[in-house]
């Protein structure tokens, strides 16, 4: 089974990543497999992410505005199936800062592309992940939000180093904090 299979794609879509532990892995995975297909797709964020190597993303567009993401994505998909848009670079050119609402619906309403796949949720580069009452910055256009939590924390102490706002998670679930996160606290 394909991830497109599993998450029970129509043929167009906008979808959107939240939690931690995999989320742009899962992402660039997608956007790949749906592009190989023969799909049009777009990936992006609402919060920031690393600027993509070539494998994880053929092109980038960085742009303030969403009419000049439209305008210059409709040139690139000549070559491209697959493209990125963010609104600007961030620390020395490694971090992308994403797209608002707004700018994300301008780009859906353009049909240039069939899938626009969202990171909609930062989580520090943790696998695990408490949301602020800020979190996730989900658009409300989506047609699927797939929550992400990685594994490998189990086990691991309730603390910053293996959950992003341990303080949060541990306030949700019971958890005292530097107890051992289990997959009950996980799954409340």
């Amino acid at each position: 089974m394909n991830i497109e299979e599993a998450l029970a794609l129509e043929h167009t879509g906008v979808i959107s990543i939240v939690g931690a532990g995999g989320k742009t892995s899962l992402m660039y995975s997608l956007a790949r497999e749906l592009a190989a297909a023969g799909r049009r797709v777009l990936t992006t964020t609402t919060t920031r992410i690393l600027a993509p190597s070539p494998d994880q993303s053929p092109a980038a567009i960085v742009e303030r505005t969403p009419e000049k993401i439209v305008e210059k994505a409709e040139r690139l998909l000549e070559n491209y199936a697959h493209l990125t848009a963010a609104s600007e670079y961030m620390e020395g050119n490694t971090k992308l800062k994403g797209l608002d609402f707004s700018a994300i619906q301008h780009v859906v309403q353009s049909n240039l592309f069939d899938f626009i796949v969202i990171e909609a949720d930062g989580a520090a580069r943790r696998s695990l992940k408490a949301c602020a009452p800020h979190e996730p910055v989900v658009p409300p256009f989506s047609d699927r939000v797939v929550a992400m939590a990685g594994l490998d924390v189990v086990a691991k102490p309730l603390t910053e180093e293996w959950v992003f706002r341990s303080t949060i998670f541990s306030r949700i679930t019971g958890l005292e904090l530097l107890q051992a996160v289990t997959e009950a606290s996980i799954a409340s």
